[in-house]
This record gives structure tokens, sequence and C-alpha cells, in this order.
């Protein structure tokens, strides 16, 4: 497969595919946030530590953090996705190169949105679960796949970018 024929199929279903897991992590968020409001009792951890175990505890109303913070984030990400001609690249961009470079760019954007949207809806699950005794800690190898799924997305793209220059 060429270079143009990948960005052509990347350009199709599998550009919305990031956009509808985002909506899907950010409807999940939305959820664990809901029913943290309702079951968590006064005092809910707010920090875990390497290990997962709770190194931190506060007031049930921190639950809306996240949730604030990924909303802001995600409309913050959506905004820029409009204009790619902003965006730093990791390669010199050419009248030539320029529509390949923003199209890898734009994907990337979009796999980073929704991988962070998840990565706050498991740490908003975390909360939940153990805000309420249903788990004592917070998974650490959920927390890490999800750090290596984000930076292994992040590095798949820089290459990308790097050798459709």
């Amino acid at each position: 497969m060429t270079d143009d024929e990948s960005l052509e199929f990347y350009h199709g279903w599998l550009n919305r595919v990031p956009e509808y897991l985002g909506l899907v992590a950010l409807g999940a968020l939305v959820a664990l946030t809901y029913q943290g409001a309702v079951t968590l009792p006064a005092r809910i951890p707010t920090h875990f530590g390497a290990s997962g175990a709770v190194n931190a505890w506060g007031p049930k109303s921190t639950i809306y953090v996240l949730v604030g913070i990924a909303v802001v984030l995600y409309a913050v990400l959506t905004l820029a996705q409009r204009v790619p001609r902003m965006f730093n690249y990791p390669v010199k961009v050419t009248d030539e190169n320029r529509p390949r470079l923003q199209l890898i760019a734009l994907g990337m954007l979009r796999w980073t949105k929704a991988e962070m949207v998840a990565m706050f809806a498991y740490i908003q699950w975390a909360v939940v679960q153990v805000g309420t005794h249903h788990a004592a800690t917070m998974s650490g190898a959920g927390m890490v796949t999800l750090l290596v799924a984000l930076l292994a997305t992040e590095a798949f793209f820089i290459v990308w970018m790097v050798r459709a220059r």
C-alpha cells in the first residue's frame, strides 16, 4: 500500500473510529461521575500511588474535577482539529507534503483525544470502585497499559509523519 493509498484509507471510516471511541469514553466518564455522585460516601479517593493504593482522600465534590478536565480537554482538542496548519510537525513542512502531514497529525490528535478521555474514565471508575469499597486499590496494570498505549500511539504517528515527508 502506498502512502497515498494508506492516507485515503485512513481518511475514511478509520478516521471516524477514534472520534466514536472518544465520545463513548466521554459518555462512560459522565455515567461514572453520575454513579459516583449517587453512591460515593462523603470522603473519596483523590489520588492513587504507583502501586494503585490510595494515598490521598478528599471531599465527594472532587468527583467532578476529572469530568470537568476531560470535557474541557475534549472540546479544546476538537477545536484544535480545525487548524492543523498551526500544529508543530517533526519534519519540515512543504507545499507538497502539507496535506499528508496534516491528515496524519489530525489522526494523531483524534487518537490522543480518545485515549486521554479513556484514561480519565478509567481513573473515575477506580475512584468509584475504591470509594464504594468494591476494590481496595486501582489496578496499576490498567493505568500502565493506558499510558503505554498513549505513548505508542504518539510514537506510531510521529514515525508515520517522518516517513511521509
